[in-house]
């Protein structure tokens, strides 16, 4: 809001002096509340991204305050990361396994806003790390990778990061993006994170591509038999159990 200071004031005797007005001043309200909170899980951090304030308090955003919640907005921590006008920020320290839901608010010179309404709920986990070496034999070209995904099965909901800066949400067993091309031929660590119930070689597909699983994470065998038939280069050294949850079926 603005509003103006008299120079003078009217005296008691006598006519009074016209007065003066001085310049005008501004006062500075705080931002409004972000938006469209969301996030992406990684291992022991997520991944956070929002919309600035579509409200503007007189002055310009210099800094976002982040709180997380682990037991559904009981108690809050707020997050110590850098002073940061981006719209985004990675959260760390996070407990693997715990769900968590996460608030936004701008700061400015009036204070903190604020705070956005609650993410919808994001869970840290370790994930399932595989290497792949994108030349050698395999039904997709020299310079790629194709997950060995199985069509029985319509839960899948993971997040892919191919090791090259990319990632790809994989909902569809036949989704175009479970095949994924690399600018060059080359060995690759792909990371996943989510649900990833089934999972088929069969002494087929990209077999002889995959070399390693350093972390099983959140993958589950499931029923189809021949899960790893052919994976003729592949060395396990991952040290977590995986989850065999209604797996009845490991027969090739």
């Amino acid at each position: 809001m603005s509003f103006t200071i008299p120079a003078g004031a009217a005296t008691n005797y006598g006519a009074s002096s016209v007065a003066t007005t001085s310049s005008t001043f501004t006062v500075d309200k705080v931002q409004g509340a972000p938006t469209s909170v969301a996030g992406t899980a990684g291992n022991t951090q997520v991944s956070l991204a929002w919309t600035a304030p579509a409200s503007n308090g007189g002055s310009a955003v210099s800094d976002y305050a982040i709180r997380y919640s682990g037991d559904n907005g009981l108690t809050w921590t707020v997050f110590n990361d850098s002073v940061s006008t981006l719209t985004s920020a990675t959260v760390t320290g996070l407990t693997n396994g715990t769900g968590y839901i996460f608030q936004v608010a701008a700061v400015n010179g009036a204070g903190t806003g604020s705070w956005s309404t609650s993410s919808a709920v994001v869970t840290p986990q370790v994930p399932f790390v595989s290497r792949w070496k994108t030349d050698n034999a395999g039904t997709s070209s020299s310079t790629q990778v194709k997950l060995p995904l199985v069509s029985s099965v319509t839960t899948y909901n993971f997040r892919v990061d191919w090791g090259d800066g990319l990632s790809d949400t994989i909902t569809s067993w036949n989704q175009a993006q479970t095949t994924h091309t690399y600018s060059v031929a080359g060995t690759y660590t792909i990371s996943i994170y989510g649900t990833i119930p089934g999972w088929q070689f069969n002494n087929a597909g990209d077999k002889s591509k995959i070399l390693e699983i350093s972390s099983w994470g959140p993958f589950k065998f499931g029923n189809t038999g021949g899960q790893f038939a052919g994976a003729n280069n592949l060395t396990i050294t991952a040290t977590d159990v995986p989850d065999m949850t209604g797996a009845t079926n490991m027969s090739r």
